[in-house]
């Protein structure tokens, strides 16, 4: 198959594939991310230590960690048992995925003389083709699925949009060696794999659905729900239904075998909990769980904190393309689909963070759309059944794809926070690329301790406008010579900007990393003219043109409060004044201090 896609007679299919690629590591060389530490970092930390641990210093217990504490301190987050030991919270399914790579680029290390310790650069550098490899090679595995029912131009469309259109362009790319492109590629791995078994029960078929059954539930054990998909795949009744059952277990020396076989996978993690707890089976989350009786469905579909279809509405169109299968009577398909969906979103939303931490939009949900492609591309057959159908139709599918790119943009650029977004926070930064100054104004964070206890969250108004404190800059006309400033029409010494002139009150300051601080600055003049906080090496930039307040002379405040970015050192921020207009600005009395 993979041979195959690789043949010269292209379609708009394969087009649409290689577009992926291109656009994919465009973005990933553009922003570096191996460099700035965006490949090992959060969850990915516990996903992948496994491998240095085991393999370069053969030690689970991660003892050689208090050889280097200071090294180690972002690499390791260990979890303590009630009896003091060291535990992984994440199981190591992504391990096993990103073995390979691993193996490339510690060689690498080796021979290149980079530092051979797991983090260096030919790791980083590996890890991230890992996830381009991963991502390429589901794409391909779901091409050859829809082109059996569907034409070579609406596989390309669907492969395509659901990749720039939706939150998985963010999680391709820029926050790659998480685990959701890793898991899209086991779930299109496994929609292939039954969809072939279905149609010919062979034993590799048996083989090789016990495996990807293993890796799959080891990644996240939550993903056994697929096996739902896989029973009702094909049946168009409950008696048909019935006879896949019946079939299975009169293949019980299969099943056994393909049960044994998805075990073997797991008995490195089995083995590493005995070790590591005393205990063959361990949970590992302590007191995070889930509250099945009160699931957050609504606020995971439709929230302005983390709402799947508020940010990235492409998916309504696969959910459209469901209720047509239903109305057409396509029961082989809409029954899997939805039996699966369904249980997918009631299960995931009902964990106690439904909004799963710092991201963008419900993340656990991209898995499931290399199943939501087939009634996305049936959605798309549809509407080429009329000409009115396809005007209204790909309209629509222009429309939300670029919204859903633009989004993945404004989360980069920081106009959407990564967990407090609120209904305000949202309509302040619609169509915005980078945020206001106003934006962490309008942020609500989450109530972290009450949803864990399944209480419900409350939240403490906030404050509209910071006072910077603990000043470490200040600047003011009154303190320089006439000579360098303007008088304003009011008759204060102020900066004047314009287009001959565009930048002004200019200050180079290092800022402690990973700190809330604000920037304030007087305004009088030309509306348009804003205050930017910038540092350029980590396309971290933020301005603001929003009035906040106006004193009795008719200056107006404009105000920017920001978080400096996680970072070993302290970080270089210019904080500086800009009017690229030619009406005149006059600017003064700048101010930057730590906010509390």
């Amino acid at each position: 198959m993979v041979r195959k896609f690789f043949s010269f007679n292209f379609d708009s299919s394969k087009i649409a594939i290689l577009l992926v690629a291109i656009v994919v590591t465009f973005i990933k060389l553009n922003s570096k991310p191996w460099r700035n530490g965006r490949v090992i970092h959060n969850d990915i930390i516990s996903y992948y230590c496994y491998l240095p641990a085991a393999i370069i210093h053969h030690d689970l217990s991660f003892e050689f960690t208090k050889n280097n504490p200071e090294f180690y301190a972002d690499k390791y987050w260990p979890l303590k048992t009630s009896e003091g030991n060291d535990v992984v919270k994440m199981t190591m399914g992504l391990a096993f995925l990103y073995l390979p790579f691993f193996l490339v680029g510690h060689f690498t290390a080796l021979i290149s003389g980079f530092p051979a310790d797991g983090y260096s650069l030919p790791y980083l550098f590996s890890l991230q083709i890992s996830a381009i490899f991963y991502l390429i090679l589901g794409l391909i595995f779901l091409r050859h699925i829809l082109l059996r029912w569907f034409k070579p131009r609406v596989v390309g469309i669907v492969l395509f949009t659901i990749l720039i259109g939706t939150n998985m362009l963010h999680y391709s790319t820029l926050e790659a060696t998480m685990s959701h492109v890793y898991s899209f590629f086991l779930y299109s791995l496994f929609f292939l794999l039954t969809v072939k078994f279905w149609e010919l029960p062979k034993i590799k078929y048996w083989i090789y659905l016990g495996f990807a059954t293993g890796l799959i539930t080891l990644v996240r054990p939550t993903n056994g729900i697929i096996l739902i998909f896989f029973f009702l795949w094909g049946a168009t009744s409950f008696s048909m239904f019935k006879e896949r059952v019946f079939f299975i277990l009169k293949s019980w020396k299969f099943l056994v075998f393909a049960m044994l076989l998805a075990l073997t996978l797991w008995i490195p993690q089995l083995l590493y909990w005995k070790y590591a707890t005393g205990h063959w089976l361990y949970y590992s989350y302590n007191n995070e769980g889930f509250f099945f009786l009160k699931p957050h469905i609504i606020d995971g579909l439709l929230s302005y904190r983390k709402g799947w279809l508020v940010y990235s509405p492409l998916m309504i169109l696969p959910l459209a393309g469901l209720v047509l299968l239903l109305k057409k009577k396509r029961f082989d398909w809409f029954l899997p689909i939805t039996a699966f969906f369904l249980l997918n979103v009631y299960i995931i939303f009902s964990w106690w963070s439904w909004w799963y931490g710092g991201g963008l939009g419900a993340r656990p949900l991209i898995e499931s759309y290399a199943l939501l492609s087939l009634p996305f591309a049936y959605f798309l057959n549809w509407i080429d059944e009329k000409r009115w159908k396809k005007i209204i139709g790909y309209s629509l599918v222009i429309v939300l794809t670029s919204y859903g790119l633009l989004v993945n943009f404004q989360y980069r650029y920081m106009a959407i926070h990564w967990d407090s977004m609120s209904k305000a926070a949202h309509w302040d930064s619609f169509l915005r690329l980078k945020p206001s100054g106003r934006l962490n104004y309008l942020l609500q964070t989450p109530d972290y301790e009450s949803a864990i206890d399944g209480k419900k969250e409350t939240f403490q108004k906030q404050k509209y406008l910071p006072i910077p404190q603990n000043v470490i800059y200040e600047f003011s006309c009154d303190t320089i010579d006439n000579a360098s400033v303007s008088i304003s029409p009011k008759g204060s010494k102020s900066i004047m900007v314009n287009k001959s002139n565009q930048f002004g009150i200019s200050a180079d300051i290092t800022l402690r990393p990973n700190r809330k601080y604000a920037a304030q600055i007087w305004r009088y003049g030309n509306p348009n003219a804003m205050l930017v906080v910038q540092n350029s090496d980590i396309n971290f930039y933020i301005n603001t043109k929003t009035t906040l307040d106006i004193d009795s002379t008719g200056r107006e405040k404009l105000v920017i409060e920001f978080t400096t970015p996680i970072a070993d050192n302290p970080v270089p921020i210019k904080v500086y004044v800009w009017n690229p207009y030619w009406i005149k600005a006059y600017f003064d009395d700048l101010t930057v201090g730590e906010v509390q």
